[in-house]
């Protein structure tokens, strides 16, 4: 080191007493340098970079993939030490790295490379409760999470009432976050259901702002009355009007009182669902009441209960398909056909003693007629070809139906003995799906001759064709109200699910009636007009058949049998 300094002493008295000449020694060494890369790879790159020092020194800045070179270097050990790294980045080998720099005639040229790894920051989410008012419920609240993209169930946690839980290490996406647990006497600001959008690195804020009063309640008190009264419970459902989020419910006896504690006063739509089919409330269902702060009020629901009536549907067991008919209430099943071919699409006769049905018991689809009782089950077509879906006319004397007996899948109508069968509809399109209207001068339909299938009525010779319905889903299945003024029908909603809609009959006022089921179908109205009956084809239970007030009140299960469809209403 003593040589190096002597060397370095010499130089500099050269160039300080003889500046225009050259002070060059054969044993004056080159100086050396130190060239460093550095290579990052991953997610959430810091965009700063980082602080590059030789020995320590005043740190230098170097991009996350750059270079920057030390010169000048004397011989001997060099550290040098790449820092601002990141807690999701890692260093391969070391941040720290010792050069050596040679004493030969021409310097040395030393590389150095830092590889950095990066790995996604993770985010968090902090969830804010505060609670104000009085009757403030000790035990808290509960929260759900879970990524809406993910795969991992949701996680529950418990949220005081004034307090914070922080969700911490979440990757980046959206996150539901749910509110339980809230009194009924309380309101929460906004919905109780949140999305929420992480983003790496990020932290978020769900705040709950809960306002709680003094409640009120309800004591409803349910009387049934009549013959044939149900066996099963009611059940009372609120929901509170202005905005509000409760929505509660609770099982009721046909004859008892259940209590509504702890509401939030105000106004509510009371609604009593699952009441048996041949039962109704004398008042309307749904009804608006109201909830008084400090006092439990009375609220009587009054249902009255009839004679059952008669539905005719599907049974499907296996690869077979038999006629059963059901009292309304669900009782006194009797299964009508037991061929192992399948018998489907019941249709009754007006006066309710005969049931024209499909069958391929002679190896294609036909029409058969037997009486109401399973007895004396006659064919009466006969071509070699699709004959199906039958529609009694309102006095009995014809029958609609569908057949491809020409090629194509078109409307006839035949006398109810099967004789004189006429084509009613020319369209090279399908047709299908016939149903009269109840003063028999009007047959609606179903066709694709306009593209999506949609809903159309002709007079009954066949003249007149129009259609009613211009939506660009699919439509099937129209079927008159009793009094002619209105059209049931089925809807495809999305790819995958249909609902049943009614609309008047020409074509005007469309309403859903069955939002939120999977593939409602094949409605029918019920005698008195204030009911319909439909089939549904459930993912977890499979073909059932409801039946649904024409206010969309549900009433309680029909089907005996599972799986089930194709209802048809005795008239």
């Amino acid at each position: 080191m003593n040589a190096i300094r002597s060397t370095l002493s010499a130089v500099l008295l050269c160039a300080a007493v003889l500046p225009s000449l050259s002070c060059t020694d054969s044993t004056t060494p080159i100086s050396g340098v130190i060239n460093v890369t550095v290579a990052t790879l991953g997610a959430s790159i810091d965009p700063d970079g980082y602080a590059l020092s030789l020995d320590d020194g005043v740190a230098q800045p170097i991009s996350v993939n750059g270079s920057l070179s030390f010169s000048g270097l004397a011989a001997g050990n060099h550290t040098v030490r790449l820092g601002g790294i990141e807690p999701n980045c890692t260093v391969s080998g070391s941040s720290t790295r010792t050069v050596a720099i040679s004493e030969s005639g021409n310097g040395s040229h030393v590389a150095i490379q830092f590889s950095v790894q990066c790995t996604a920051k993770p985010g968090s989410i902090r969830i804010t409760s505060a609670t104000s008012g009085v009757e403030l419920d000790p035990d808290g609240y509960s929260v759900r999470f879970f990524a809406l993209a993910g795969v991992t169930p949701p996680s529950t946690i418990q949220l005081p009432l004034n307090g914070t839980v922080d969700l911490t290490g979440l990757k980046a996406g959206n996150y539901a976050i749910t509110l339980f647990g809230v009194a009924e006497n309380c309101v929460v600001d906004g919905f109780t259901e949140r999305t929420v959008s992480v983003a790496v690195g990020s932290s978020m804020e769900v705040p709950f702002v809960i306002r709680c009063v003094q409640s009120g309640g309800l004591a409803v008190k349910t009387v049934t009355t009549g013959v044939d009264l149900p066996t099963t419970a009611f059940f009372v459902e609120l929901q509170l009007q202005g905005g509000g989020n409760l929505d509660v419910g609770v099982p009721a006896n046909a004859n008892g009182t259940v209590t509504f504690p702890k509401l939030l006063p105000g106004s509510y739509l009371m609604t009593v669902h699952e009441i048996a089919a041949n039962c109704d409330p004398t008042l309307a269902n749904p009804r608006l009441v109201t909830v008084v702060a400090g006092s439990i009020s009375p609220i009587q629901v009054d249902v009255k209960c009839e004679v059952p009536r008669r539905i005719a549907f599907v049974f499907n067991e296996a690869l077979r398909a038999d006629i059963v008919i059901v009292n309304s209430n669900r009782t006194d099943a009797v299964q009508l056909t037991t061929n192992i071919a399948a018998d489907t699409d019941p249709a009754w006769s007006p006066d309710g003693k005969k049931i024209a049905f499909t069958s391929q018991r002679d190896g294609n689809s036909e029409i058969y007629v037997m009486n109401a009782d399973g007895s004396n089950q006659t064919r009466i077509t006969t071509v070699a070809s699709i004959d199906n879906r039958p529609a009694w006319s309102p006095n009995g004397a014809k029958i609609a139906f569908v057949s491809e007996r020409d090629g194509n899948r078109e409307i006839y109508v035949m006398n109810s003995d099967g004789t004189n069968a006429t084509r009613l509809t020319t369209d090279g399109a399908i047709d299908g799906d016939p149903d009269w209207s109840p003063d028999g001068t009007r047959i609606a339909f179903r066709s694709d001759r306009d593209g999506a299938s949609g809903i159309f009525v002709m007079n009954a010779d066949g003249t007149g064709v129009r259609r009613l319905t211009s939506n660009s889903r699919p439509e099937r299945q129209p079927a008159w109200s009793p009094d002619g003024t209105r059209i049931a029908f089925s809807r495809g909603v999305s790819a995958n699910t249909r609902d049943i809609y009614v609309m008047k009959s020409d074509g005007t006022g469309v309403t859903q009636l069955t939002p939120g089921f999977e593939d409602a179908a094949d409605p029918s109205w019920s005698p008195d007009g204030r009911k319909i009956a439909f089939g549904e084809i459930s993912y977890y239970y499979g073909p059932e058949f409801y039946v649904i007030s024409v206010t969309g009140v549900l009433y309680s299960a029909v089907t005996p049998l599972s799986p089930a469809s194709n209802p048809a209403w005795r008239p």
